[in-house]
């Protein structure tokens, strides 16, 4: 056996993304539940999305639930007590048949020009769609995953191809050809874009809206930036890709973003023995995998040319990412930020217990890891929009900033609780491949990083609470010191002139017996005239500190919250 020889093998595309409802140009969290309703699924994974439980009702479900801890199950698998405790809903459906990939290759190379002449179209690659899966937690992260099973269709090198070009979920820019103003026809040509992928239905339906297929047509630059493959969108209907909806009104949408770049995440298994028995050769205590490029491109997800050209550093790249516990029969695991690939012999163990185990127990530790590091970069997002918040305007409110940190550590503390883990399972090759896969996602630096910006952030926010509060106290001192000077001149008033007050007018408006306002006006009129004027001397510190119109709203927000005991904001 060749690498161009037919093989087994199956890849699962896993696409991660955000979902929220977009309401007047703000994010709005949405349960998992009403996002399932949206789905309307069916009593049947064939007709569409259906919610299925997970059951532990034969041996392989069995052993895919104890391979991981008890506290990890309630992430992974969704049982009706674990709804109830992490908000996790699963749908699935097994409507989709066969996915079909076209593309182009170089037929005719000239080295001298170091270009190619000639181009033409490859026999089309068609694999079983075994399931599409969709994963949705409380925290509005999503993951969508397609399973596709190649039953001996076509070779390893063809699997690279397939591999590379299924999981993009739009065009790399490359610029145009000379022949063609399309940004897309050059990474067609070239063999980085696939020129067609679509899926299809063994019941013959083939309404156009039902059907999704891939083209990446003409375009300009400016319609690509907002693109989404129509493989994906089509599969998370009703659901909106948030860059083609953000120029309509409001509808309250249910939206969604990617946390990917122009390629998914990529789970794949490949049975082939000729491959297996030459990497698992040694010479001078190394092993042939090392330095070998097919091995590299499986791990890197390199469907032309490996993407090295340095054999010290691609060992040091394999060495890193390999997982070679059982190199010597040929078995080898590839661990990187956007793949997890395994290689068997093809033996009757590999068929019967690695094959299973790779769709099983390590796909859902990519779910977990993949997870994981959506969430902090959602973190990470979260801080930097409160940031900008409080850059942005020197008015932000303290009290609802002070809020939105709270919930933040809150969320972030839920996180790390529920969902964090020092290892997820009890098994020994778990542990080492949960490991080793943190190690090069950096996820505990990551998270360190993260929580540093929480803190930093915390401090923050309670430096300026401190500084609101001491200016605030200054503010009532200062507003308790006018009082005091008011009452001060009350009561000198009262002593020098009360006599005449409540002999005057005042004793006739407080019905006071007795008036003597006829015999003296000019004392009635100096004393109230001396009260002014005591009253309006007392005035100008107050006027002076809070004359302009922000300055006496901001005293009415004070006295409203520290006199009345009510929130300004209410």
């Amino acid at each position: 056996m060749a690498t161009s020889d037919k093989v087994y093998s199956y890849s699962i595309f896993i696409f991660p993304f955000k979902f929220f409802v977009l309401s007047n140009g703000k994010k709005l969290p949405i349960n998992p539940a009403k996002v399932v309703e949206m789905m309307k699924p069916v009593a049947q994974p064939k007709a569409g999305w259906s919610r299925v439980a997970f059951k532990v009702d034969d041996p392989e479900r069995y052993a895919e639930w104890q391979y991981f801890h008890p506290f990890v199950r309630d992430m992974v698998f969704q049982t009706a007590r674990t709804s109830k405790k992490v908000n996790l809903e699963y749908l699935t459906r097994e409507d989709y048949d066969e996915l079909t990939l076209e593309y182009w290759k170089c037929s005719k190379w000239n080295s001298e020009k170091e270009e190619c002449e000639k181009y033409e179209k490859c026999e089309p690659l068609k694999v079983r769609v075994r399931s599409a899966d969709l994963h949705l937690y409380d925290n509005q992260i999503g993951l969508l995953t397609i399973t596709t099973e190649n039953d001996g269709r076509f070779s390893f090198n063809e699997l690279l191809k397939f591999n590379d070009l299924a999981r993009r979920v739009y065009p790399p820019f490359l610029g145009a050809m000379d022949d063609d103003s399309s940004i897309t026809a050059k990474p067609k040509r070239i063999g980085l874009l696939a020129d067609r992928i679509s899926l299809s239905k063994s019941n013959n339906d083939n309404v156009a809206n039902s059907i999704p297929e891939e083209k990446f047509p003409h375009k300009t630059i400016e319609e690509y930036e907002n693109y989404l493959s129509d493989i994906i969108s089509k599969l998370l209907k009703p659901m909106e890709f948030q860059g083609v909806e953000e120029s309509k009104e409001d509808q309250h949408l249910v939206c969604y973003e990617s946390f990917t770049d122009d390629r998914m995440f990529l789970v794949s298994y490949c049975e082939n023995k000729y491959l297996a028995e030459k990497l698992a050769k040694k010479c001078c205590a190394e092993y042939a995998f090392e330095t070998d490029s097919d091995w590299y491109k499986f791990v890197f997800v390199d469907g032309g040319s490996k993407g090295v050209e340095n054999t010290d550093y691609q060992r040091q790249l394999i060495t890193r990412h390999t997982y070679p516990r059982w190199a010597d029969v040929g078995t080898l695991y590839g661990l990187t930020r956007y793949s997890f690939v395994g290689l068997t012999n093809g033996s009757r163990f590999a068929k019967e217990n690695l094959r299973i185990h790779l769709r099983t127990m390590y796909y859902q530790i990519a779910l977990i890891i993949l997870f994981q590091r959506a969430m902090l970069l959602e973190f990470s997002n979260r801080v930097k929009n409160i940031v900008d918040e409080v850059r942005e305007g020197a008015n932000v409110n303290v009290d609802q900033l002070v809020k939105k940190v709270k919930t933040l550590q809150l969320d972030f503390i839920s996180f790390t609780t529920k969902y964090s883990f020092a290892e997820v399972s009890p098994q020994e090759q778990g542990i080492e491949i949960y490991n080793q896969w943190s190690k090069i996602i950096e996820l505990d630096e990551h998270f360190n990083e993260v929580k540093g910006e929480i803190d930093q952030l915390a401090d923050h926010v309670q430096t300026r609470v401190s500084h609101e509060t001491d200016k605030s106290v200054k503010d009532l001192t200062f507003m308790l010191s006018i009082l005091t000077w008011w009452l001060f001149i009350l009561t000198v008033w009262l002593v020098l002139f009360g006599e005449f007050v409540f002999k005057g007018e005042l004793a006739e408006l407080l019905g006071v017996a007795g008036t003597v306002a006829g015999s003296h006006p000019v004392a009635s009129w100096a004393t109230w005239g001396i009260l002014v004027l005591l009253v309006g001397f007392g005035l100008l510190p107050f006027l002076t500190r809070f004359g302009r119109r922000g300055k006496l709203n901001e005293l009415w927000n004070l006295f409203r919250k520290f006199i009345l005991g009510r929130d300004p904001d209410q």
